[in-house]
């Protein structure tokens, strides 16, 4: 998954789609355009629009679209405590359990490893995901500067997601070490490691999901013609 680069469409202006966003050089979301979708743009069937995540093919110049990134409208909620958070414990156990939720199923891991492992194996069939902290936030680690403009936190205000977060912390499924979990806070931006599995401390959660470019998708981007707007 180090091949994977992300970066953020935006809503105008434009650049060469072909290069990569990397933590030295990341390509601001305010420049660049989508061919189809806006940022924070509800798409039938598919989530709200968050990004592209780009595979590095020969270097950063030659970069293309892998993956566009969707989010869900809403948080996902225990249905027996809805005004509030989930415990990790009770994250882990919905997400084996619901069969389907905003039109799509669940990928029931919670480690973004697996996750990551479920795209390299392709067998990911576009099911909601707990996100990693790279589609949190953006960073790698909570140390870390921004790695990807591709993230939830970074277009928690734009189009439709604007108002939908609590103003608390959201689990990710980047683990630390030990039984421990990154997490965000939408309030403020800051990083977190919580207690998982063992603890009783209630967080958010936001499922997102990603959409596999097909050889027609690819060919249709590859025709768009980006003009920079005056």
């Amino acid at each position: 998954m180090s091949q994977i680069k992300a970066a953020m469409r935006g809503a105008r202006g434009a650049k060469d789609i072909t290069r990569g966003s990397t933590p030295e050089n990341p390509i601001p979301f305010e420049e660049l355009v989508h061919p189809i979708y806006r940022v924070g743009e509800a798409v039938s069937g598919k989530g709200i629009f968050i990004g592209v995540i780009f595979r590095e093919v020969q270097g950063p110049e030659l970069a293309r679209p892998d993956y566009d990134i969707f989010a869900a409208p809403r948080d996902l909620q225990d249905p027996d405590a809805p005004d509030t958070g989930l415990t990790f414990a009770r994250l882990e156990a919905l997400l084996k359990k619901r069969a389907t939720w905003e039109g799509h199923g669940f990928l029931p891991h919670t480690k973004d490893s697996d996750i990551y492992e479920t795209l390299l194996r392709q067998s990911y069939k576009g099911e909601w995901v707990l996100p990693s902290l790279v589609l949190l936030c953006g960073w790698r680690t909570a140390s870390d500067q921004v790695a990807s403009y591709a993230n939830l936190y970074a277009c928690k205000d734009r189009g439709v997601l604007a108002g939908t977060f609590a103003q608390e912390a959201y689990w990710s499924s980047t683990r630390a070490e030990g039984y421990n979990t990154h997490v965000v806070n939408f309030k403020n931006g800051q990083h977190g490691i919580w207690a998982d599995t063992k603890s009783a401390i209630r967080g958010r959660c936001r499922p997102m999901r990603l959409e596999k470019y097909t050889a027609e998708s690819l060919a249709a981007w590859r025709k768009i013609q980006f003009v920079r707007e005056p």
